[in-house]
């Protein structure tokens, strides 16, 4: 008699009969799993978030370096050139900042504040240009 049960029938039926044992349990024990999954849901959520925060934070801190040590520091006697080098100096630090979003922020903030402090006034294409030397 089991010499007429070819292997995929029984691959198929082991397969539904281990599918079926597995929804049983499930629905025995779906609060356990509901909210076995809700935690991990939540862990994975938590961790995005500490990860969202240090970039955050990191980002913060390069603009304040840059704005302290670069820009007060040279004051309105520095040319765009010596900025600019100044800026490569202190990027090469960061390894962060290979991230499209860091680069974008950090070159508005050049612009909007080399202008105010310095009375250098960056377009995007300098700072992009100073940005690929700085990452070869």
């Amino acid at each position: 008699m089991l010499s007429r049960i070819s292997w995929s029938e029984f691959a198929v039926a082991a397969l539904a009969l281990v599918t079926g044992y597995y929804a049983v349990i499930g629905f025995l024990y779906r609060n356990e799993v509901k909210a076995f999954l809700q935690r991990k849901l939540s862990k994975n959520r938590q961790s995005g978030n500490l990860i969202a925060e240090d970039a955050t934070e990191e980002l913060e801190a390069v603009v304040n370096d840059l704005r302290y040590a670069v820009l007060e520091r040279t004051g309105m006697h520095a040319d765009k050139d010596e900025l600019l080098q100044d800026l490569r100096n202190r990027l090469k630090d960061y390894e962060s900042l290979h991230k499209p979003a860091f680069r974008y922020a950090i070159n508005n903030y050049l612009i909007k504040h080399a202008k105010e402090i310095n009375g250098a006034a960056f377009s995007v294409e300098e700072l992009n240009e100073a940005w690929d030397t700085l990452l070869r």
